[in-house]
């Protein structure tokens, strides 16, 4: 909550002065008293009290009213969005995206994404985008975590891969210059609209949605030999953005933890092991490190309060690495490594849940005992 978010370009002051003529248009059209945005209300509380006024006089019954309430509210929501979610065929969103056949079939050891997700919708499935690359088991970047985040929509929004205002142009732009963020997401694919010039982006097909191979991807589980330590969320911030992935790793380190001095003081650039995915599945990661020195593995998956990490049995604390994402120490030789997600509050909620079950079945089945009124 307290990395700042990025201020963005300028507004063109040529564009002012037309941008506030529709805010006031809008708020005039808003508050007029014959607009019906003010009508479709009034008349509805009208509708209301009058119906009430009637079942007063015994004129209408309270059945009625209810009813002519229930039809009133089904009214106002169409017309308030009757047309949010149209009504798509079910092909639509099964159709099979034809990039998926030249991507990698190991899906969840990378990620993949969409830029410039404003497209024409007939160009959705070929885009796979975040919702319809669900049902192909393609992880998207933009839901690293269900939760927007702040430190999420930065680090997306660094690399013009969020779903911000900016468009176009302004998205390759940032992409291009920062692509080694996009690197340690694990970005391996990209699909888009544009026309891409970078020797770090393989072209792997043409066409209106064109798919491009990230050839600086780091695997979303990856061991690096350098910790750059931060002491706060904005030297966090500006380290990520001169970020070498393939050796280094920005970490913001758990109170009262010290990182070992052969992490920090970054005398090898090499890869000091690997990382092998074992299994992932949506609460838990198994992992396999087989080291030569010490060494911070990095996962590139949401940090967030819960989750819990243990190296061959042992918890251990997990650093806030990368600005948003999940880093632990390891010492050289062969680790295995689990991730979890055991929130603290879960056991008591779900015990606090049993026990009114079963006051709730007590109170049920305990016999009652019958009231004797005199007549």
């Amino acid at each position: 909550e307290q990395a700042a978010m990025p201020a963005g370009e300028p507004e063109d002051p040529a564009l002012v002065p037309a941008k506030v003529e529709r805010i006031l248009t809008s708020l005039e059209s808003a508050t007029s008293p014959t607009s019906s945005q003010v009508l479709w209300p009034l008349l509805q509380v009208a509708l209301v009290l009058g119906g009430v006024a009637l079942v007063r006089r015994r004129r209408l019954s309270g059945y009625g009213l209810g009813m002519g309430m229930v039809a009133l509210l089904l009214v106002d929501l169409h017309s308030f969005g009757g047309d949010y979610h149209p009504r798509v065929s079910n092909s639509y969103a099964e159709a099979r995206p034809s990039a998926l056949q030249l991507m990698d079939s190991d899906h969840d050891r990378y990620r993949v994404s969409t830029l410039d997700r404003q497209v024409d919708t007939r160009l959705d499935t070929e885009a796979a985008s975040a919702s319809l690359g669900l049902l192909w088991g393609l992880q998207d970047v933009i839901i690293t975590s269900p939760l927007l985040l702040v430190r999420n929509e930065l680090v997306l929004g660094l690399e013009g891969l969020d779903l911000g205002a900016t468009k176009g142009e302004q998205k390759v732009q940032a992409l291009l210059e920062h692509l080694p963020v996009a690197s340690f997401l694990g970005l391996r694919y990209l699909l888009t609209t544009h026309d891409l010039q970078d020797p770090r982006l393989l072209p792997v097909r043409g066409g209106p949605v064109k798919l491009y191979r990230n050839l600086t991807a780091q695997p979303l589980a990856t061991v690096v030999g350098c910790a750059i330590v931060a002491a706060s969320p904005e030297e966090a911030w500006a380290a990520v953005q001169g970020l070498h992935p393939s050796y280094q790793a920005v970490v913001e380190p758990v109170p009262s933890s010290v990182l070992d001095p052969a992490l920090t003081t970054c005398t090898h650039a090499a890869v000091p092991g690997t990382v092998e995915n074992l299994e992932h599945r949506a609460r838990s990661w198994q992992l396999q490190a087989e080291l030569e020195r010490p060494a911070l593995l990095v996962l590139a998956e949401t940090h967030y309060p819960g989750w819990l990490a243990t190296v061959d049995g042992q918890e251990v604390p997990i650093h806030a690495t990368n600005m948003a994402f999940r880093g632990i120490e390891l010492g050289p030789g062969s680790h295995r490594v689990a991730f979890r997600y055991q929130p603290g509050w879960l056991s008591p909620t779900l015990l606090a849940a049993a026990l009114a079950l079963l006051l709730g079945l007590c109170t049920l089945l305990w016999p009652a005992r019958r009231r004797v009124t005199a007549p």
